[in-house]
């Protein structure tokens, strides 16, 4: 059973990833003329291209220092956020 400290860091680590789906689905509308009205990724060859990005500028953050700068945190939440647009896009919830 999680404590309420486990509880609330998840939540709002929860909230950070849903704060960024959605600044990332702002500014995809805002470079492109035509925007899918839910803001789905236009295939899954650039999801796969964005979270690789993502992942990779983990990875550096990673090896340069320990992983758990404030830099660091915000890639990771970064890549979650890409991964579950990934899946509100392409996967099969049924």
């Amino acid at each position: 059973m999680s404590t309420l400290n486990e509880i609330i860091k998840r939540d709002k680590v929860m909230d950070l990833v849903a704060q960024e789906i959605e600044s990332a689905i702002y500014k995809r509308c805002c470079r492109i003329s035509y925007c899918k009205p839910d803001g789905d990724f236009t295939s899954p060859h650039e999801a796969y291209a964005i979270l690789k990005e993502e992942l990779e500028e983990l990875w550096e953050d990673i090896k340069n220092d320990d992983g758990k700068s404030y830099h660091a945190n915000r890639e990771a939440i970064q890549v979650a956020a890409m991964a579950i647009k990934y899946v509100m896009s392409y996967g099969d919830l049924g």
